[in-house]
């Protein structure tokens, strides 16, 4: 299951002068370097999740309480820095059998 520490994931930057994609590392969940910024999203909260939030510039937490179903969580900030600017947790229900949030229009 994603976000427990048994999956591993390649993390990917990606360079428009270059034109070219190379991989980073194979751990921790999937993120991506796009123009500076670093943007990472995972099923599940990560282990670390109150010290995202604590550290983030803007933190937007839906629907926590729930107990069904599972969490998505997207972070996202820039490459160089220690902690990203933007956490974003959601509870989400059916959460089985395809039902797997996703990103859009980012």
């Amino acid at each position: 299951m994603p976000g427990t520490g048994l999956w591993r994931y390649a993390s990917i930057r990606v360079s428009r002068s270059w034109n070219t994609k190379q991989v980073l590392e194979f751990i921790g969940a999937p993120s991506v370097a796009l123009d500076g910024w670093t943007i990472r999203v995972q099923r599940g909260l990560p282990s670390t999740f109150d010290a995202y939030c604590s550290n983030a510039k803007l933190v937007d937490q839906f629907d926590m309480k729930s107990t069904e179903g599972d969490y998505c969580f997207v972070s996202a900030g820039p490459v160089d820095a220690d902690w990203p600017d933007l956490v974003v947790a959601q509870h989400f229900s059916p959460a089985q059998g395809g039902l797997d949030p996703g990103l859009d229009g980012f």
